[in-house]
């Protein structure tokens, strides 16, 4: 427990986004329960999403936020505007939730992107996504 606004407050940070939850809060007095109360809570649910580029524009750094309802595989690429592949920044199982994937600016064969605009992929069984971003130098 840690303060609160009321007193004490509880954050469980092992929950499923979507999922169900029952809570039950105790008041002892000399090891004996005298009160307790219980509280159905269901967690937000996430909403598939590529938040994209952050920021954006970026003059190489930056970060890709995204968010998978439950857990499974995503990728997540750079494409040029032509549709030429420049980098795939990860292919791979992700938990349920929101992440973030560093960029360091560069492609697949470790150079600099030019500037200009490029598009961000997020493909998953879910669907895919794509946003816009730009490139400044």
């Amino acid at each position: 427990m840690t303060p609160g606004v009321d007193g004490a407050s509880y954050l469980d940070g092992s929950v499923t986004p979507g999922e169900t939850y029952r809570y039950r809060l105790g008041l002892f007095e000399n090891g004996t329960e005298i009160a307790g109360p219980s509280t159905v809570v269901t967690a937000p649910a996430v909403e598939f999403a590529l938040r994209g580029m952050l920021p954006n524009p970026t003059d190489g750094a930056g970060a890709v936020g995204f968010a998978l309802p439950r857990p499974g595989r995503a990728r997540i690429a750079i494409y040029s505007v032509s549709g030429r592949l420049e980098r795939v920044l990860f292919d791979g199982a992700r938990e349920a939730g929101e992440h973030r994937i560093a960029w360091d600016g560069l492609d697949a064969r470790g150079r600099r992107l030019d500037a200009g605009v490029y598009f961000l992929t997020l493909e998953t069984p879910l669907g895919r996504r794509t946003e816009r971003f730009v490139m400044i130098r």
